[in-house]
C-alpha cells in the first residue's frame, strides 16, 4: 500500500492516497510509527555540533531545553553542519498475508473425514515489535 510520509518538526505522520491520516509516531489515536524507521527513511543525520565558547561537544536536546549549549557558555552559541532534508516522500507499507477464516464445507453430519477444508487469508499491515507499521521508501 502507499502513501505519504511527512516530517514535521517534532513527528512524522503517514497519509493515504487520498490523504486521510494513517500514522503518526506521536500519537496512539492512529496507528503507530517508529521515529527510527522514519528517520533510516529521510535519511536524517545528526550534525556535528560544536559550542564556539568552550569548544566542546553537546547534547541538542538539552540545548533546546536549557537555551544553553553547555554548562560554561551562555546562550546558544555553536557551529553546525545541516543537512537539505525533504520534508514529503513517497513510502510503501509492508503488508503481509494472514489466514483470515478457515471452514469446512460440504460436510456429512455423522460421515468421519466428509467436508473439505478451505482456508481464506487477508493483507494487513506488518507491524514490528513495538506495534509500529513497517515502511520502506519507493
Amino acid at each position: 500500500m502507499q502513501a505519504k510520509l511527512y516530517k514535521r518538526e517534532d513527528r512524522y505522520d503517514l497519509y493515504s492516497e487520498d490523504d486521510h491520516k494513517i500514522a503518526s509516531s506521536a500519537s496512539n489515536t492512529f496507528g503507530k510509527l517508529s521515529k527510527q524507521n522514519c528517520d533510516e527513511i529521510f535519511k536524517v543525520k545528526q550534525w556535528d555540533r560544536t559550542c564556539l565558547g568552550c569548544n566542546k561537544g553537546f547534547n541538542f536536546e538539552q540545548m533546546i531545553s536549557n537555551h544553553k549549549c553547555c554548562p560554561y557558555c551562555e546562550g546558544v552559541n555553536y557551529a553546525g553542519v545541516f543537512y537539505e532534508q525533504p520534508i514529503e516522500i513517497e513510502v510503501e507499507i509492508e503488508m503481509e498475508k494472514v489466514v483470515d477464516e478457515t471452514k469446512i464445507i460440504g460436510a456429512i453430519k455423522g460421515v468421519k473425514g466428509s467436508g473439505d477444508k478451505i482456508t481464506t487469508y487477508k493483507t494487513v499491515p506488518k507491524l514490528d515489535s513495538e506495534g509500529c507499521l513497517i515502511l520502506k521508501k519507493i
